[in-house]
């Protein structure tokens, strides 16, 4: 935190997820699948700020949150909520797992994600299930969104929640799912605090 490291981590997130155009190639192993974009700044970027939350240091994590954490990755999620592109389902995904380290055990983190994250997260579950053995990422972004619940939904927005259908939608996919995809769904139910 002294050499400003999670301040420049939030500006290179929010740099990355800007729609002007960029001259980048992506011709290294590292530039996979940014040819012209920034999506492979905003795929390490990620995972970076993964990396960082799961340290579990609190004083890290809320300084990140301090300075709009959250918010840049609900924007990063609204972004690529519509993909079909691999890269961005594991962008998608590993956005959602850093929300779900974040959010856990904070209340006032689970309030900042919000009805906002509520409704992206029910978007996400209610692909269509073929999507789920495509092999291009679904699954991932599936079981993240599942984390998601459990982690991120609280009793200030779980009402939005259920009134948006998110039981039946975790029914719907637990009765389509696969055996191994089955069992973390009944444990995911938000939680009433």
């Amino acid at each position: 935190m002294r050499g400003h490291g999670n301040t420049r981590l939030i500006m290179l997130l929010e740099w990355a997820c800007l729609d002007c155009d960029y001259g980048g190639h992506g011709n290294s192993f590292f530039g996979e699948g940014g040819y012209q974009t920034r999506r492979a700044q905003l795929r390490y970027t990620i995972r970076v700020l993964l990396a960082v939350v799961r340290t579990g240091n609190e004083n890290v994590i809320q300084d990140l949150c301090d300075q709009g954490l959250i918010g840049s990755l609900l924007v990063v999620l609204k972004k690529y909520k519509d993909t079909d592109v691999p890269i961005e389902l594991s962008i998608l995904s590993n956005t959602l797992l850093i929300l779900s380290v974040v959010c856990e055990t904070d209340s006032h983190r689970k309030a900042t994600f919000g009805d906002e994250g509520v409704d992206l997260l029910l978007q996400f579950l209610s692909l269509d299930s073929e999507k789920f053995s495509s092999g291009l990422g679904y699954h991932k972004l599936l079981l993240s969104s599942v984390n998601a619940i459990w982690c991120c939904v609280s009793f200030m927005n779980q009402d939005l929640f259920l009134e948006r259908g998110g039981i039946p939608i975790l029914l719907d996919l637990l009765e389509k799912s696969s055996p191994e995809y089955a069992e973390p769904g009944p444990r995911c139910a938000p939680r009433s605090h």
